[in-house]
């Protein structure tokens, strides 16, 4: 559900959309604003759903500034779960399944290996590529969250050839 009104002034990364339900996503805002509309769209799967639409105005308070590497601070898988569920963080090669739902499992079960796709397979994942090229320490960073909450006995990275000599020549 929409937790703004049209005229508020927003925040780059601010909550402008609540999560109802297991199957939805926190929605911040991307940019900081000033609320113009709120109305209803057509989604791909033929739901609507409402949107929210921001003018851009202000200065940005996190994009292209630097930011320092901070503990998550969680004591639990249930904490760090909740906390990615704050986020918004969703599945992006199709279902878009919100990642808490995806990383829970039942008690007791065990997973055998952990697959990190990082291959050049997809020519429409140039945005995958870049991050992979310019962010190596937050991508690392979040696969080690990754491996706190689901404890997989193996890790593969999957890479292409190409990426395996870009990795070798940076050492």
């Amino acid at each position: 559900s929409v937790v703004v009104g049209v005229a508020e002034r927003v925040r780059e990364g601010m909550v402008v959309g609540r999560a109802e339900g297991p199957f939805s996503a926190f929605v911040h805002s991307p940019v900081p604003g000033i609320v113009t509309r709120i109305h209803e769209v057509l989604l791909p799967n033929g739901q609507r759903c409402p949107a929210v639409q921001i003018r851009l105005e202000g200065e940005f308070d996190l994009l292209g500034k630097p930011h320092r590497q901070r503990s998550m601070g969680m004591d639990t898988n249930g904490d760090i779960l909740s906390f990615l569920a704050s986020r918004g963080i969703v599945e992006l090669s199709g279902s878009g399944l919100p990642i808490q739902l995806q990383w829970r499992r039942p008690k007791g079960t065990d997973i055998d290996h952990l697959i990190v796709n990082a291959s050049r397979s997809e020519p429409f994942l140039a945005a995958d590529e870049l991050l992979m090229e310019q962010k190596p320490r937050e991508i690392a960073a979040g696969l080690a969250v990754a491996v706190e909450v689901l404890r997989p006995a193996k890790v593969a990275l999957v890479v292409t050839e190409a990426d395996a000599e870009l990795t070798d020549r940076r050492g």
